[in-house]
């Protein structure tokens, strides 16, 4: 691309398109990119100026050598789509402006991988649900709805966020463009979600009065079971459609039917040391991972322990499933600065990754479109990419204090 510079007059340099403009330099500003799906949208700062054209927009993907015009824009508008289905390529962007038969000097360049899935973040510190791109690098939106948000659970068949506060203790749900549909109840010591992916329906765990609460997709309640032990961490299972509970003390498991109040619990005989913090369902199987502090802990269909990591923890806090290999990956919550771990364990249990280097990180999440793991690396305030092979990327990292994590391909089951 041949770039011709603008000519100025040497009155003052408040021109945006005056190559001595210290702001411009010259050329457009603020190029940002989000993408949704197959479309990328492009978004540019306005020039204010008298009888400018429009822009051009070039782009440039990874086989190609250099940037390549795809579209022009009238001014004033400042934004532009590309489709694109070429899912988990980089894409890099440029736009020039045209004046008077001549284009600027192009702008910053901007990058993003467009796919599949859309990214949650549920920040306590920045009061604050995040509505992140496919690749984690760029916001899409900011809810405020909630004030101090731990906990969330996308409802990908229906589009709906359900979230969970900490101290205010509010549990309500959000719809795909961060806007509030409702308050449900408030709890006082809330511990996790659990969701139905079938009905939508969705289970509430509060450890104030050992009790769980189960919802409609609409939020109306359902039923609540009352008097159970003090328990950490709750997932349902839809291979046996049950709802499982993990006690704290790691003693028992409670299986609960759905849309039933009969409790089966399964004693565990914990060969562990430390609190249960986490428990996620392989769904083809029944099996479910759970976080047990010194240990990772797999248990089979029925609930029982069938294997036991010999990979000692410091503090496992957090477990996520690689639904197409039964993979999990675990966060190895070390409580000193850059010491804590990421684990990928293969389904047998062995080690396959173990990656250092992290601050407290607190929620991950698998992308299913490549297996990558999304780290929220808390106290640096950003998220981390993984990949299946163990690649580290920093994604978006305008966060406070990020808790948790929910990765969804929208409109599939």
């Amino acid at each position: 691309m041949q770039v011709i510079l603008v000519a100025c007059t040497e009155r003052s340099r408040l021109n945006p398109l005056d190559p001595q403009n210290p702001q411009t330099g010259g050329k457009p500003t603020g190029l940002r990119v989000i993408s949704d799906l197959d479309t990328v949208r492009l978004r540019w700062n306005t020039l204010a100026i008298r009888d400018l054209p429009g822009f051009n927009v070039y782009r440039k993907l990874p086989a190609e050598n250099e940037f390549s015009l795809i579209g022009q824009t009238s001014a004033p508008t400042n934004v532009f789509e590309d489709l694109s289905d070429r899912y988990g390529v980089l894409h890099s962007y440029r736009i020039t402006a045209r004046v008077a038969g001549l284009e600027t000097p192009p702008s910053e360049e901007a990058t993003i991988t467009p796919g599949p899935t859309v990214v949650w973040v549920a920040d306590i510190d920045n009061r604050a649900v995040i509505k992140l791109t496919h690749d984690g690098r760029h916001e899409i939106l900011r809810s405020r709805a909630f004030i101090d948000p731990f906990r969330l659970k996308v409802d990908k068949r229906r589009g709906t966020v359900w979230v969970l506060e900490d101290f205010s203790g509010n549990f309500g749900r959000l719809d795909q463009n961060g806007q509030l549909l409702g308050i449900s109840e408030r709890f006082f010591e809330a511990v996790g979600l659990a969701l139905d992916a079938e009905d939508g329906s969705i289970w509430v765990g509060d450890n104030n009065e050992k009790r769980v609460w189960h919802f409609d997709r609409e939020g109306t309640r359902l039923a609540r079971l009352d008097s159970l032990p003090e328990f950490s961490a709750l997932a349902f299972n839809p291979f046996v459609e049950e709802l499982w509970v993990a006690t704290t003390n790691g003693e028992q498991l409670l299986r609960i039917k759905k849309n039933s109040a009969q409790i089966q619990r399964v004693n565990l005989q914990p060969s562990w040391s430390g609190p249960v913090r986490d428990l996620a369902i392989v769904e083809t199987t029944g099996e479910a991972w759970m976080a047990a502090g010194d240990r990772v802990v797999r248990l089979n269909a029925n609930g029982e322990v069938a294997l036991v990591t010999t990979e000692e923890f410091t503090f496992a806090a957090r477990v996520a499933i690689d639904q197409a290999s039964g993979a999990c990956w675990v966060l190895d919550d070390v409580r000193q600065f850059l010491q804590s771990r990421v684990i990928k364990l293969e389904a047998n249990g062995q080690v396959q990754l173990r990656l250092e280097g992290f601050d407290r990180p607190q929620g991950l999440a698998v992308n299913p479109f490549d297996a990558s793991c999304y780290v929220l690396d808390t106290l640096q305030g950003r998220l981390v990419k993984i990949s299946s092979e163990g690649t580290i990327t920093v994604g978006y990292a305008n966060l406070l204090t990020p808790l948790d994590i929910d990765i969804v391909m929208p409109g599939r089951p």
